[in-house]
C-alpha cells in the first residue's frame, strides 16, 4: 500500500514537473492507481510564474509573462475511482494579455477494480496558441485490465464520445474558421510496469477517430507518453518523458504532428 501511494505521488510530479505539449488528447493515466489501492484520496496543487524582458534592441522592448496553475483530485474508493483534473496557463507579451490554454476534464471509472470495468467521461478545453477557441466533449466506454502482475499493469480502453470545436486562427491575409461536430471513437493503452529492480515506467497511446462527411474521409488523432524514472539515491530521483500528438486532417492549418522530450528529478523528503 505505501509503494502504491509513493508511485501516485512520483506520476503527479511527472505531470508537475514538465509543461504540457498542448496536445489535442489529454493523457489521464499518470493519475490513476495501481489495482490494488481503494480509500484513497490524492490533491495535486501547483503554480508557476515567468518573467523577462529580454530585447534585443532597447526601442523594441519585449516584456513577456506567463502564468500556469493546475488542480487535480483523485478519489478510489472500493467501488469506483473519480478523477478531475485541471490546469489553465495565460500569457502576457507586451501589453497583448490572452488566456492561451486550459483544460477541465472529469472522469469516472466505475467498479474499477474489476477486471471489465465502466468510464465515463466529460472535458472543456480551449489551446488559442493553436487556434483552438474551446471544445466540449462527452462520452464512456469500458476499460479492460489485460495484464495484471506484481510488475506489470496493462489496461486497454475504448469507447465513444461526442465532440463540438471552434477553431479560429488568422495569418497575415487568412482568417481560417472551423465549427465542427462529431461522433468519435476513443480508444487507448496504457502500460505501467517495473523493467528493472530500479526502474519504472508509465506509457499510454490514444487513438480517437471519427467519420467528416465534408471531407468524405476519416478524422485520426493519436497522442502518446512515455515516462521513465529511476533512483539515484534514497530520496532523489530521475525522470524523463517523451510526448507526441499527430493529428492526419487538421480542420485549420496547423502542425500536424507536435512533440516534447523532458528530464527532471524528483526529490522525495
Amino acid at each position: 500500500m505505501h509503494s502504491n501511494k509513493f508511485l501516485l505521488c512520483i506520476l503527479f510530479c511527472f505531470l508537475w514537473g514538465s509543461f504540457p505539449v498542448n496536445a489535442q488528447i489529454l493523457n489521464i493515466e499518470k493519475e490513476r492507481l495501481l489495482p490494488d489501492s481503494a480509500n484513497y484520496w490524492m490533491l495535486n496543487l501547483g503554480t508557476s510564474l515567468s518573467l523577462y524582458n529580454r530585447s534585443a534592441l532597447d526601442d523594441t522592448p519585449l516584456r513577456y509573462t506567463s502564468v500556469r496553475g493546475n488542480l487535480d483530485v483523485l478519489r478510489a474508493g472500493q467501488k469506483h475511482l473519480y478523477l478531475l483534473l485541471n490546469q489553465y496557463s495565460y500569457l502576457k507579451i507586451n501589453d497583448a494579455e490572452f488566456f492561451n490554454f486550459g483544460y477541465t476534464h472529469l472522469r469516472s471509472n466505475l467498479f474499477w477494480q474489476r477486471t471489465l470495468s465502466y468510464e465515463l467521461f466529460a472535458q472543456w478545453q480551449v489551446d488559442k496558441l493553436r487556434g483552438l477557441q474551446e471544445r466540449y466533449l462527452g462520452g464512456a466506454g469500458i476499460r479492460w485490465r489485460l495484464l495484471d502482475t506484481p510488475h506489470h499493469h496493462i489496461f486497454v480502453g475504448m469507447g465513444f464520445m461526442a465532440e463540438r470545436e471552434r477553431w479560429q486562427l488568422s495569418d497575415a491575409s487568412t482568417r481560417y474558421e472551423a465549427n465542427p461536430f462529431f461522433w468519435k471513437s476513443s480508444n487507448y493503452i496504457h502500460w505501467r510496469g517495473q523493467i528493472s529492480p530500479t526502474v519504472k515506467t508509465v506509457m499510454a497511446v490514444y487513438y480517437q477517430t471519427g467519420y467528416d462527411e465534408s471531407v468524405s474521409n476519416f478524422r485520426h488523432r493519436l497522442s502518446g507518453e512515455l515516462h521513465l524514472n529511476f533512483p539515484i539515491s534514497q530520496k532523489l530521483k530521475f525522470n524523463t518523458s517523451f510526448t507526441a500528438s499527430y493529428e492526419s486532417l487538421p480542420l485549420i492549418p496547423i502542425t500536424p504532428f507536435i512533440y516534447q522530450f523532458s528530464q527532471g528529478l524528483t526529490l522525495s523528503l
